[in-house]
């Protein structure tokens, strides 16, 4: 199933600072039909992510501003019956580098 549209998540209305962090995690139940799954993640700048402890990934790939990318991670094996964590770290920027644009 679809769970909806994305939607940019931070913390407050209020922008961000340069090199700003956050901690995100959701605990969700697992459905007992479930047979596959697959994350797609993104950040502004960049995240690591987690799910019930086995560390998935770090990204996202560079890209353009008005283009950004994702990343698909297959969480099939990572699922357990019940109660499911996903957490990540966050970092934004915040301001241009070689390897970022605002």
């Amino acid at each position: 199933p679809q769970f909806g549209i994305a939607q940019w998540i931070w913390g407050s209305d209020a922008p961000a600072a340069r090199n700003a962090w956050r901690y995100f995690r959701h605990v969700s139940e697992l459905p007992p039909d479930v047979t596959h799954a697959t994350l797609l993640i993104t950040a502004d700048s960049a995240y690591e992510c987690y799910l019930n402890g086995h560390f998935l990934g770090r990204g996202p790939a560079r890209a353009m501003p008005f283009a950004y990318s994702y990343d698909l991670y297959d969480v099939t094996a990572n699922l357990q019956p019940g109660a499911n964590t996903v957490a990540v770290l966050a970092n934004f920027l915040g301001d241009h580098t070689m390897c970022y644009m605002r």
